[in-house]
C-alpha cells in the first residue's frame, strides 16, 4: 500500500498520488481532484471533486463559493506512454463553466450511465484500463495540470503510481487533503 500524504519538494504545481480505497492524497492545487476512478472494462467512470484551495479558480457568487473550470480539459494517457508522450484530450469544459465548491462531477461511459444514470457527462467510452493509465485535468490558458493521477503500469504520474486496480468492481478513491473525511473531501 502507498504512503499517506506523499510529498516531493522537487515537484512544482500539482502533487498527486493514486491510492487504494481510504488512501490519502493532497494535491497542491486542489481546485480539482480526481476523487474516484473506476477503469473497469465494462463501464468505466471518473469522478472529479471541485475544491477551492487555488483562489485564482474560485470566486464568491451571491454568497456561494464557485469554482471556475472554463476550458479545462480532461486528458488520458495509456499506461505504456512515456511521461514526455502526448496526452489525448477526452473532454473540454465549455467557456463560462463553473460549479459550486464541494460538488462532485461524474464522467461516465455510455454503459455505466445506462446501468446507473446520474452522470454529468456521458462519453462514448473512457479509454482507461485497470492495468494502468494516467489522467490529467489541464488548464490550457495557463498550461497547468490541476491534477494528475497514474496507476498500475502507468509511466506518467507526479509522485508515485498507484496500484493496479484489482478485478471487477474495484476503484481508486482519493481525497483532496489527508485530514478530509468522506463528508468534507
Amino acid at each position: 500500500q502507498a504512503e499517506d500524504g506523499i510529498r516531493d519538494s522537487s515537484v512544482t504545481g500539482v502533487q498527486t498520488c493514486a491510492l487504494p480505497i481510504y488512501g490519502h492524497c493532497e494535491p497542491a492545487l486542489a481546485s480539482a481532484v480526481f476523487s474516484e476512478i473506476y477503469p473497469g472494462d465494462d463501464a468505466p467512470y471518473v469522478e472529479l471533486y471541485a475544491g477551492c484551495d487555488n483562489k485564482s479558480y474560485c470566486s464568491n457568487v451571491d454568497g456561494k463559493l464557485v469554482v471556475d473550470w472554463s476550458g479545462f480539459v480532461l486528458q488520458f494517457k495509456p499506461g505504456d506512454k512515456a511521461p514526455s508522450g502526448a496526452w489525448t484530450s477526452v473532454y473540454q469544459f465549455p467557456a463560462g463553466f463553473s460549479m459550486d465548491y464541494g460538488r462532485y462531477f461524474l464522467f461516465a461511459s455510455k454503459a455505466w450511465a445506462a446501468a446507473n444514470g446520474g452522470a454529468d457527462i456521458v462519453l462514448g467510452g473512457l479509454p482507461i484500463e485497470p492495468q494502468g493509465s494516467a489522467l490529467r485535468l489541464w488548464d490550457p490558458r495557463t498550461d497547468a495540470a490541476l491534477d494528475v493521477v497514474g496507476w498500475g503500469q502507468a509511466l506518467t504520474y507526479d509522485v508515485k503510481a498507484g496500484p493496479v486496480i484489482p478485478g471487477a468492481f474495484a476503484s481508486l478513491e482519493r481525497k483532496a487533503k489527508s485530514s478530509s473525511s468522506a463528508v468534507t473531501m
